[in-house]
Order: structure tokens, then sequence, then C-alpha cells
């Protein structure tokens, strides 16, 4: 998906991981990408068919209206680092001096920027949570994320744009030089982040 984005092939690698990310969220929606969620979390055991049939008789049971996953990507081009991170995931750099960047930054729901967005789509953020509006549908109703891909139940305003949903998949994107100071890059999920500091 980022490869075939007209502006992977224009070099503007800064500009490839919104329309991806958001497209998955797209294939998500469709009944294809619903069967690739229900196959994927469950093998093929007897036992485990017959759970699918039980969850495909269910509307939304286990599939992308309930269930989510943050995103960091990170891609090396022309001697630059570009990170695209949208939730609890992060990406640091290590550098040989025994120092690191942060390539992203965590997306909670008490985050200034992510309550704005999240009041301003009827939400609340309580307990460090995203709440909906009881109007909206979601069979869990609270999430510690505020960005993520899938978790499509936080995400049926029809009169909001992706980046204004209460859980967005937008990234954001930063970009730093590779240079012969790094020694390394660590992608990892809240469970390290949760327990270890960046250095």
């Amino acid at each position: 998906m980022l490869i075939k984005n007209e502006q992977f092939n224009k070099r503007k690698y800064d500009r490839i991981f919104v329309p991806a990310y958001e497209k998955i969220d797209e294939m998500l929606r469709t009944e294809e990408g619903k069967q690739a969620i229900l196959n994927n979390r469950l093998g093929d055991t007897l036992e485990q068919k017959m759970k699918l049939k039980f969850m495909e008789d269910e509307e939304n049971v286990g599939t992308a209206v309930e269930v989510g996953s943050t995103a960091c990507t990170v891609l090396i081009a022309e001697r630059k680092i570009y990170c695209a991170n949208a939730g609890d995931s992060r990406a640091i750099m290590g550098l040989k001096d025994g120092g690191c960047i942060e390539l992203s930054h965590d997306h909670k729901p008490d985050n200034e920027t992510e309550t704005k967005r999240i009041y301003a789509a009827r939400g609340k953020v309580k307990a460090g949570r995203v709440h909906q509006p009881p109007t909206v549908f979601n069979t869990n109703g609270a999430i510690s994320v505020s960005r993520a891909i899938g978790d499509l139940g936080f995400k049926q305003d029809e009169d909001l744009d992706p980046s204004q949903q209460l859980i967005t998949c937008h990234p954001d994107v930063s970009v730093n030089a590779l240079d012969n100071k790094v020694a390394f890059i660590l992608i990892a999920c809240d469970g390290i982040w949760d327990c270890l500091s960046s250095e």
C-alpha cells in the first residue's frame, strides 16, 4: 500500500502514511475485511470453526467494529527515517553514544490535542479512556487509545472526516536524519513502554 501510493513515486515519503492507514480502515469495513479478521483470529480446528460460525451469526463480534490495533511504521529512504504512528506503540532511535531519540509519541486520550478532538466528536475522556456518546453503537463503549486502525465502532459519525472521529487512524509522521550516530531503531507496543522508558 505504501509503495503503490503516487507520493511514493514522487519521493514525498512523509505523505504516504495517512492514505495507507485510511485504506486499511476502508478495507476493514468490507465483507472481505471482516472475514480476514475472523480467519486471522481463529484457526482450523473443529472447535474454532464452530466458534467462527457462531461469530458469523453475531453482526459485529470479532470484527473491526470492536477490535483494532495501534500502528507504528518506519520507512528508511534517502538517508532519512520516516516514522508514522497511530496509537500507543512507539519507535525509538538508539544512538551509538547510548542516548535515544523518540521517533513517535504515544496517543493517549488525555493528551491535550487528542482530548480536544474527542470532545469535538461528542465523546468524553474518563479515567484515561475514550467514551462514546450514548447514541453511538459499540460493544465495548470505551477504549484506552485515541488513535488506532480498526475499532470502527468509534468511527461511525458520517458528518466527520476520518481525522475528526473519536478514534482516528491518522498517524503523526516524523522525519529524522539517518546518520552514523544511529545504532538501531526499535518499535514496540505499550506492553513494553508501560514498563520501560525510552532510554
